[in-house]
């Protein structure tokens, strides 16, 4: 809808926050992004979706789904999810 941008997106090691080179699996992970927005957003869902190298989805969760109020962004906010 053009009314926010994701402009970064990071993998982390949950307990240094550094960059995750690779992942293992039952390994604890950060998924960051940040967001800007263009417009004037009332409760955006922030969502993610991991697939692996087939395109099979293994996980995938959002701010709607856990009913969790986001906040009002207007234009020129960012917001930092992890």
């Amino acid at each position: 809808s053009f009314q926010a941008r994701v402009v970064d997106i990071a993998v982390e090691e949950a307990a240094t926050g550094r960059p995750a080179e690779q992942v293992v699996a039952g390994e604890r992970l950060r998924l960051r992004m940040r967001v800007r927005f263009d417009r004037q957003v009332d409760d955006p869902v922030f969502g993610i979706m991991i697939r692996n190298r087939f395109g099979v989805e293994l996980f995938g969760t959002n701010t709607w789904l856990r009913k969790e109020k986001t906040g009002t962004f207007r234009y020129g906010d960012w917001a930092e999810v992890s």
